[in-house]
């Protein structure tokens, strides 16, 4: 699967190590709006709801237009099956014709094992929607008293309802749990992609992948954090294992409906 590197301003150097960009519509920093707008690979633009900092949605489409990202994700509603389905309809009435030559991706979210696969097979139906984004934190299910392990078995869980369904499109997997996680899933070839901060944040914490435990309790400020030398060679090392485990399979490209 390609892969998209989140890196803080300071090392967005780091992020051209990935196969795509991953672009966060909140942070309004002029040298990281250059940034990407010079970039030529593939970029998605997300909608920073996940952060907890949406911003309106003519500032998200005006700022995802000015990058040229050649994706955006539509607007969701954490763990919200109905109101995340509701918010789509509302932002694609108002605005899918200043969007409809971007690919589009649409993110499943709920409670409830049902509610999220009934979300899935809702934007299946939709032929304006090119991919479906699948959350790291989706948790219908206890299957683990470890947050973190509990979040990635989840999502193996909701990977492999999926992967039954008689009508599928590809999936992106937004953020990541463990590098393990990449390992169990790209066996899955409807998989196209995945972002991640998790090889920085880990360095940031000075946790090489090969040592990796869980994550650690520093959240990345993509907007302040700096690393040192040596925090670099593990984040270039972390990156390095990272594509090594999760492989480059799929091509980010326009997806068929």
């Amino acid at each position: 699967m390609k892969l998209a590197i989140i890196s803080s301003i300071q090392h967005l150097d780091l992020s051209l190590k990935g196969d795509i960009l991953y672009y966060l519509s909140h942070i309004d920093n002029p040298i990281y709006i250059k940034f990407f707008r010079q970039q030529k690979k593939y970029k998605i633009s997300d909608n920073s709801i996940h952060e907890q900092k949406e911003i309106d949605y003519q500032t998200f489409i005006l700022r995802t237009k000015t990058i040229n990202a050649n994706e955006i994700i539509i607007p969701d509603h954490m763990k919200e099956t109905r109101l995340t389905i509701n918010k789509y309809k509302d932002f694609m009435k108002k605005h899918y014709n200043e969007v409809k030559h971007m690919n589009i991706q649409t993110v499943i979210q709920g409670k409830y094992l049902d509610d999220i696969i009934d979300c899935y097979k809702y934007y299946v139906k939709d032929k304006r929607v090119n991919i479906i984004g699948v959350p790291f934190d989706l948790t219908p299910l206890k299957l683990s008293n470890e947050k973190y392990e509990n979040q990635m078995l989840n999502r193996i869980v909701i990977i492999n309802k999926i992967s039954q369904l008689r009508n599928k499109k590809q999936v992106h997997l937004l953020g990541l749990n463990s590098p393990l996680e990449l390992g169990i899933l790209k066996k899955y070839d409807f998989i196209r992609s995945n972002d991640s901060k998790l090889s920085v944040r880990c360095a940031l914490s000075n946790i090489k992948f090969k040592d990796y435990i869980t994550k650690p309790n520093k959240i990345l400020d993509l907007e302040v954090d700096k690393l040192n030398n040596e925090q670099i060679k593990i984040a270039n090392g972390n990156i390095k294992y990272l594509k090594q485990i999760g492989g480059e399979k799929n091509e980010a490209n326009k997806t068929e409906n």
